[in-house]
């Protein structure tokens, strides 16, 4: 009998991240982390779009077990270095302009199957908040234009468009949403 695809999770790299934590995660429950993978945190895929994360995984020689989705530009790099023994693609998705993991995540999903999929982390997404400690502690980045909430949210409208699976976006009581993020597909949880 095959597993029924009910609950994915996607573990993202802003602050409400941590309240995945305190989340019971049930044995039929499927979970993707975004780009460096936390200590402690189960998963049963790693999701990664740019170049810095892989660039970290060979610096540190760290490669886990578990497999990859990646844009292909996180592919070539791959390739590039030889390391196709080491990082295992499952997924290789094609470069989308101003695409983030979220949505390339929600959209593997999706596509999948699943019917509800829960957002923990997307703070630069669906809120006001454009941090991602998780990943600018490991590595520095550039700080996000603003403007790309914009192109994000129109991405997030049309994949979620004619679907009927729910997406839940996890965020702290105190987050101010992006007025876009009111969609017949997402429901809001505050912690």
């Amino acid at each position: 009998m095959a597993k029924e695809k009910i609950n994915g999770h996607i573990y993202g790299n802003g602050p409400s991240r941590v309240l995945f934590l305190n989340h019971k995660v049930l044995q039929s429950d499927f979970v993707v982390v975004c780009n460096i993978p936390e200590p402690g945190v189960a998963k049963d895929r790693i999701a990664v779009i740019d170049t810095q994360p892989m660039a970290w995984f060979l610096n540190e020689n760290h490669f886990p077990e578990t497999k990859f989705w990646v844009s292909t530009r996180a592919g070539n790099f791959i390739r590039h270095k030889k390391l196709l023994d080491k990082i295992r693609i499952e997924v290789e998705w094609p470069d989308i302009h101003r695409y983030n993991n979220g949505i390339y995540c929600v959209k593997e999903l999706l596509n999948q199957g699943y019917e509800n999929i829960h957002l923990w982390g997307f703070d630069s997404t669906f809120s006001e908040c454009l941090e991602s400690p998780a990943m600018d502690k490991i590595i520095p980045r550039h700080r996000r234009p603003k403007h790309l909430k914009d192109d994000w949210a129109k991405h997030w409208r049309k994949l979620l468009n004619n679907k009927t699976s729910t997406l839940h976006v996890h965020m702290y009581k105190d987050s101010n949403p992006q007025e876009w993020i009111k969609h017949d597909r997402i429901e809001l949880h505050r912690h």
